[in-house]
């Protein structure tokens, strides 16, 4: 089977995603494991490229032995769930995705997770709040050093996170699915259908309903799936009476050259666009 990431900026229901994928009989799909992430910071200490030659390792060779380490750790992991394959869902990985793919040698499949930037930038507003509440995530911590707190720092954020996302997409090609939040819930089925195909699994519906049945591990998350019951649509343009019209064209300003690509627009989706155009490559 081949290794399987599901990224996206924060906020944009990837823990959803996981909750769906994690219930199909085949897929063990857990909270973020950040395994890769702290892998990679080994070779990024400053004698590590140095100190390799003395065993005889390249940069390269150091990067195949993480993927096998990181392998064997998800592998133990699907068995213990009695399943064959696992996904490893942690939306941080956009900062890493070159490094990843060579960890796995250019094996790996993705699900690139994507959201309105009204409705994610909001949330990441309520969801990080405030310096004060001393999130432990690096990664925003990272977003709040450079940028501050407040909108204009999630408004870059979003912009940094998907522009990757969108470039690794056309970087693997056929290995990559670009995926809206916004159709998986107004349209699961037919999401589930194509991320199922994309995947080489059984085309098992039935987990849209098992998955808020079945017991998933706790972890690195959203906090609020636990009080979810069912696939609702209550959180799409929820947060937009919040943005007064003035803020909202000039965030709009900021994000309209990726969020185009993706087929939004200031006012919604185009309806047009669906995931299957992100299936040929």
């Amino acid at each position: 089977m081949r290794p399987t990431f599901l990224i996206g900026c924060h906020r944009s229901g990837t823990t959803l995603l996981r909750y769906i994928l994690d219930s199909h009989d085949n897929i063990a799909c857990p909270p973020e494991t950040k395994l890769l992430t702290a892998l990679w910071k080994v070779l990024c200490h400053p004698q590590i490229i140095f100190s390799l030659r003395s065993l005889d390792f390249s940069r390269k060779d150091l990067l195949v032995e993480m993927g096998h380490v990181a392998t064997r750790m998800l592998d133990t992991y699907a068995i213990r769930k009695g399943k064959q394959r696992w996904i490893d869902k942690t939306p941080n990985y956009h900062t890493i995705l070159d490094q990843i793919d060579e960890m796995f040698e250019n094996k790996p499949q993705y699900l690139f997770l994507v959201r309105h930037p009204f409705d994610s930038i909001v949330s990441l507003e309520e969801f990080f709040g405030s310096p004060s509440d001393n999130h432990e995530d690096p990664e925003i911590g990272r977003v709040a050093e450079r940028y501050g707190y407040g909108r204009y720092a999630w408004i870059k954020y979003w912009i940094e996170s998907n522009e990757r996302i969108l470039l690794a997409k056309e970087s693997f090609g056929s290995r990559a699915l670009l995926l809206r939040y916004e159709d998986l819930v107004l349209q699961p089925s037919d999401l589930l259908a194509s991320i199922l195909a994309f995947l080489g699994e059984s085309q098992d519906l039935d987990i849209l309903s098992k998955a808020f049945r079945v017991v998933h591990d706790d972890g690195f998350q959203d906090r609020k799936i636990k009080q979810s019951e069912t696939i609702h649509t209550r959180s799409i343009y929820r947060s937009w009476s919040q943005i007064n019209d003035g803020e909202r064209k000039v965030i709009w300003n900021f994000v309209k050259h990726l969020a185009v690509l993706f087929g939004y627009t200031d006012s919604g989706m185009c309806e047009r666009w669906n995931s299957s155009s992100s299936r040929d490559g």
